[in-house]
C-alpha cells in the first residue's frame, strides 16, 4: 500500500503531497475506517490542542429517521432480545446496581460454563467482574467490565469509551496508570 510513496531522494520521500507523509495519511484514513466503529477521534495538527471526540452516526432504518449513534443503535437492537428464549444470552437490565461476578453468575445460573455467551449489560451503573477462571463470549456493556489478575475473557468487549489520546494520555478513559506512571487497561 505504501510502496508508491517510497522514493530514494529525500526531498521526494518527505514531500507532503507525493511522499511518505501522504502515504501515511492515506493509511491512517484506511485504518480509522476499521477501528472507529462507534466513535471518531479527530486529531489536531499539534499535540498541544485537544482531540475532538465525535460519535459515529448509526445506520438509519427507513421507518426511523431520528438521529442516533451506532453504539446506541446496537444497544436498542440488543434490548429487543428476550434472554429467556435463548440459553446462550445473559442480559442485565435496570434495577440492581450491585457488581456481578460473571464466573459465579454463570456457574449459578447456567449448566455449561465453557459455552460461549452473548452477555448484554444495559445498566450503565453495573460493573461486570471476571475475577477468576475463564468467561467465553461477547460482552456488550453500557457499564464497566473488570478483568482481574489471572482471569481470562475469550471473546470481546464492546463498550463506548474514550481511549488514548496524545495530549490527555488516558485521562477520562477506562485506563489508569501503574505505579511507574505507565498507562494500562485494567478496567475496560
Amino acid at each position: 500500500m505504501l510502496n508508491r510513496f517510497i522514493h530514494y531522494d529525500w526531498d521526494e520521500y518527505s514531500d507532503m503531497f507525493s511522499g511518505m507523509p501522504k502515504g501515511l495519511e492515506i493509511l491512517m484514513s484506511y485504518l480509522k475506517g476499521q477501528v472507529q466503529v462507534f466513535a471518531r477521534k479527530d486529531y489536531p495538527a499539534s499535540q498541544d490542542s485537544e482531540v475532538s471526540y465525535k460519535f459515529t452516526p448509526g445506520m438509519h432504518e427507513p421507518w426511523n429517521l431520528g438521529a442516533t449513534t451506532e453504539f446506541l443503535r446496537i444497544r436498542d437492537a440488543l434490548d429487543e432480545i428476550d434472554a429467556n428464549r435463548w440459553e446462550s444470552v445473559i442480559k442485565f437490565e435496570g434495577g440492581n446496581n450491585e457488581p456481578v461476578d460473571l464466573v459465579q453468575y454463570i456457574e449459578d445460573n447456567y449448566s455449561d460454563t465453557s459455552k460461549y455467551y452473548l452477555i448484554i449489560n444495559l445498566n450503565p451503573e453495573k460493573e461486570l467482574i471476571i475475577s477468576r477462571d475463564t468467561v467465553n463470549g461477547i460482552i456488550f456493556t453500557m457499564g464497566k467490565v473488570t478483568v482481574e489478575n489471572g482471569a481470562t475473557l475469550n471473546g470481546a468487549i464492546i463498550a463506548a469509551g474514550r481511549g488514548y489520546d496524545p495530549r490527555n494520555k488516558v485521562g477520562g478513559s477506562a485506563a489508569e496508570f501503574d505505579s511507574y506512571g505507565n498507562p494500562r487497561f485494567r478496567e475496560l
